[in-house]
């Protein structure tokens, strides 16, 4: 999916040039702010499988007795980042440690894999908690990294989900003065720092 990224001192400023990047009239295109100072905005033409995707995630909703903001996010050509945030069942969907939304995003990409093949890879989240998490676990990381290298001690992190361990991995390898091991396989798998 055709997209452009903006950056300017505002969200107007940076819609003109992205408009004239993509040659397109503000009718035709959706926006989304990725960051507020300097403000970052990711913008992209609206399109019948956007609409489609809109249709599909209300019409859901409504199945559930509910309502809420559908925001639809390119992250990348093939890779479309859907966020949820409905008015009463986030923390119903999200359920404990996520447990619930790996669910719905599994019957989610059934349904929208079935309606739009496999020209998207779908990734569905509730009230941006898997991103929320992803910085959660990468901060934490960091800080661990930072007590392993000032105490000189091992910290090993509680299991992660795959993405979450890749995460951790890329950020700890920026960083002088600690080592990273991997222990134990699969779901159980444990990131451990070793300072050097």
């Amino acid at each position: 999916m055709e997209f452009v990224e903006e950056t300017d001192l505002t969200v107007e400023r940076a819609l003109k040039k992205a408009l004239e990047k993509l040659k397109a009239d503000i009718n035709e295109v959706k926006y989304v702010i990725l960051k507020k100072d300097p403000v970052v905005i990711r913008v992209y033409r609206k399109t019948q499988e956007i609409q489609k995707m809109e249709e599909l995630l209300k019409e859901f909703l409504e199945k559930l007795g509910t309502v809420g903001k559908i925001q639809i996010i390119p992250e990348s050509k093939n890779v479309i980042y859907i966020n949820i945030k409905t008015k009463d069942l986030d923390d119903v969907l999200i359920g404990r440690d996520g447990k619930n939304l790996d669910e719905l995003g599994y019957l989610l990409g059934a349904i929208f894999k079935r309606k739009f093949g496999e020209k998207f890879k779908f990734i569905f989240d509730v009230s941006n908690y898997k991103k929320r998490r992803e910085s959660y676990v990468v901060n934490k990381a960091i800080a661990l990294a930072k007590l392993s290298i000032q105490n000189k001690l091992e910290y090993t992190l509680d299991p992660l989900k795959g993405k979450e361990r890749r995460l951790v991995i890329e950020a700890l390898r920026k960083m002088d003065g600690i080592e990273i091991r991997t222990v134990g396989k699969g779901k159980n798998a444990k990131i451990v720092i070793v300072p050097k």
